[in-house]
């Protein structure tokens, strides 16, 4: 009697009451605490959900030795009062998933089947998923039947978690829009039934593990089929001469290069010939390593001194054709600079090629042997020769940063809103789990500052057996079990304290709780108490936030020179031909965007009659033929107008540049680019709040010269 007054006095000390919780008229409500950091928190978390104390879920109405006074089944069609049938009640409550518990029913005769009772017909039982009992104040609902040789075993489990169980449609969030344990608060916010949902640590900034940074390489060559296929470049009865001398092998490479750059570029025919007249007089179309008296720093086919680039570049046919063309790295003008366009070879040939070079001229004398060597290019489609064909390749290797999402359905799997919470507490270290009718989310840091809620100490006559825990050198305790008398079932993640146990004393957590609800111990004076299984684990520490993954994608792009120094683009993604005008050319850019990007990239806009730009010119989406056309490609989800950018359309306008031979990196920048192209006035536009806003499409407008 001794002892089970004493065993009275310490349930009557219990854990300490918490407040209860204030009303909040929102699903679900939410509780946090200790604010470090605003400005991580979703903007979808309404404003009225300010940050209040950390109370533990609706312990002033826990589970007591008193839980089984009243249990009724209800149903759809009908309730069952099971009071009096409940022989065994284990319930099983942790710090994973949703707690459980398993009443153990007697019913010989089979009457909770019958009419009448909980069904009307006995195969209702397949159909009523929403059969619910309350136990303890706690709502709990059906999710299995057994029948036993006295009756019935019935699976519950937390009502809650049965919810969450069914919400299983997918849904995604950017992190950096949205923190984690937002994400969280928005699938139960979605599950509805005013869920209750505790994280006192949403508005803290969650550390990243870094991610490898990213990366862009190049490697371009250029390629004759016919060297592939001979090993001697030019048909021998084709080939042309350099200042009279039929051209070698090394000469043949020279000239197939900047023919096939000039063709990249789109020079006209006459700004071509202008290109070999100037190559031919400078160094006989060979990469010279010397310069001359006047210049004794000048290298390679052009003679370029030191200011206009590296030598490695200067000594290469295309390189230091590049720069004739479109000026020097250091500044120096090239013939864009010096004549305006590529295009533009009216005018004496020798005095414009002197403009460029800044030289004392002769390079008349080269015209007309190097108007028979373009246009004997240009009659073979730009090949050299009838059975020959030359082409310059650019293999781009990207490397970049994919922003990391939080998915309710993983790869396209089948997921439900419990499951997924879990998965998202544990990629962490973090703890989501589901008791009383309520959620909480939180890292072991923060519950191991909440007040002490149990105090074990072997010789205290409430703790029937233990602590147990296991100690091994160098290492402190990190699991205990005890077992324990107690007026009040104890909480998972609540904070208990083993006394004087040496390397088991101190701060530990409860992980999970197991207890028959039908086998209560009477303490004496009338007073019943539950007799429970108490586990315990030390506070682990939180890991940092998965880094970004990275992709890196692989694009080849060559370009083939075509009859009149036009050309197609052709890249890894696909080609770029004239084939069907302006019309074609634009679908066909929409669609090597979209391969680039994936599969949410879209054409958001196209035809529009009668458009005009802010301007108030005519736009390109006006028309939609063979002379004009325009295509806005976007991402979908994402506003065409305001955007934010996406990186999808990052790589795509990336492949689009690489396509037409413009230069957009990685497209993560403003590109507003208007060239020509074959006949066509090509104009791409991205990233830009200018024209009626660009932050979320890419434009491509074509037109007919």
């Amino acid at each position: 009697m001794e002892r089970d007054r004493e065993a009275a006095k310490a349930a009557d000390q219990g854990p300490p009451q918490a407040r209860p919780a204030p009303d909040a008229e929102v699903a679900p409500r939410l509780m946090a605490s200790k604010v470090k950091n605003r400005a991580v928190v979703a903007k979808s978390v309404p404003r009225s959900l300010q940050p209040g104390p950390w109370i533990r879920p609706r312990s002033d109405t826990g589970v007591t030795a008193a839980a089984l006074n009243k249990v009724v089944l209800v149903g759809s069609y009908a309730s069952a009062d099971i009071t009096d049938r409940v022989t065994s009640a284990p319930i099983t409550a942790t710090r994973t998933g949703a707690a459980v518990l398993t009443l153990e029913v007697s019913d010989p005769e089979r009457t909770l089947v019958s009419a009448g009772r909980l069904f009307d017909r006995e195969d209702d039982l397949l159909l009523d998923d929403n059969i619910d009992v309350e136990v303890g104040g706690i709502w709990w609902r059906l999710m299995g039947l057994q029948p036993s040789d006295t009756g019935w075993t019935i699976a519950l489990e937390d009502r809650l978690g049965a919810w969450l169980r069914r919400n299983t449609r997918p849904m995604r969030a950017v992190r950096g829009r949205v923190n984690r344990a937002a994400f969280i608060w928005r699938m139960y916010d979605r599950t509805g039934g005013g869920s209750d949902l505790f994280v006192p640590e949403l508005f803290d900034a969650q550390r990243e593990a870094k991610s490898s940074r990213p990366t862009t390489s190049t490697d371009s060559s250029a390629t004759s089929s016919a060297a592939r296929s001979t090993g001697r470049g030019w048909p021998a009865s084709k080939r042309p001469t350099v200042k009279g001398v039929r051209a070698d092998d090394t000469q043949i490479r020279a000239i197939v290069d900047i023919l096939t750059e000039c063709a990249r570029l789109n020079c006209s025919r006459r700004v071509t010939i202008a290109t070999i007249m100037c190559a031919t007089q400078e160094s006989v179309m060979r990469p010279l390593n010397h310069g001359d008296t006047a210049g004794p720093d000048s290298r390679g086919f052009f003679q370029q001194r030191a200011p206009w680039g590296p030598e490695s570049v200067r000594r290469t046919a295309t390189g230091s054709c590049r720069m004739f063309l479109t000026g020097g790295r250091g500044g120096q003008a090239g013939w864009k600079q010096k004549h305006g366009s590529l295009r533009n070879g009216a005018g004496n040939l020798d005095r414009m090629i002197t403009a460029v070079q800044v030289s004392v001229g002769g390079y008349y004398r080269w015209e007309d042997e190097a108007t028979k060597t373009v246009d004997a290019w240009l009659k073979a489609g730009g090949q050299g020769g009838a059975s020959e064909s030359s082409s310059r390749s650019t293999t781009t290797s990207e490397t970049r940063e994919i922003a990391y999402e939080f998915e309710l359905g993983q790869d396209g799997k089948k997921e439900d809103a419990l499951t997924c919470a879990n998965r998202l507490a544990g990629e962490v270290g973090w703890r989501h789990w589901v008791f009383a009718n309520a959620g909480v989310y939180a890292s072991d840091g923060e519950l191991a500052t909440a007040a002490v809620g149990l105090r074990i100490r072997r010789e205290h006559p409430a703790v029937l057996r233990g602590p147990d825990w296991k100690w091994e050198v160098r290492h402190t305790a990190q699991e205990a079990t005890a077992e324990i008398i107690a007026d009040r079932l104890p909480e998972p993640g609540q904070v208990a304290t083993i006394e004087s146990e040496g390397p088991g004393s101190g701060r530990w957590l409860i992980s999970s709780v197991t207890s028959d609800l039908a086998r209560p111990i009477d303490i004496g004076r009338g007073r019943m108490a539950l007799r429970c299984t108490v586990s315990l684990a030390r506070p682990q520490s939180r890991k940092l936030e998965p880094a970004n993954e990275t992709k890196t994608t692989t694009t080849t792009t060559s370009s083939s020179a075509e009859p009149g120094g036009g050309q197609s683009a052709r890249g890894a993604a696909g080609d770029i031909t004239t084939t069907g005008g302006a019309k074609g050319i634009v679908d066909q850019a929409a669609r090597l965007a979209a391969r680039a990007g994936g599969s949410r990239v879209y054409v958001g806009s196209s035809f529009r009659g009668g458009s005009t730009t802010t301007s108030g010119n005519r736009s390109d989406h006006a028309s939609n033929d063979s002379g004009q056309a325009a295509r806005d490609i976007g991402v979908r989800g994402i506003d065409l107008l305001y955007g934010p950018p996406s990186s999808s359309l990052d790589a795509g306008v990336a492949a689009l540049g690489r396509a037409f031979g413009r230069d957009y990196g990685t497209g993560k920048r403003k590109i507003v680019d208007t060239f020509q192209w074959r006949g066509y006035r090509v104009q791409i536009i991205w990233r830009t709040p200018e024209y009626g806003g660009h932050m979320g499409h890419i434009h491509v407008g074509v037109r007919k010269n």
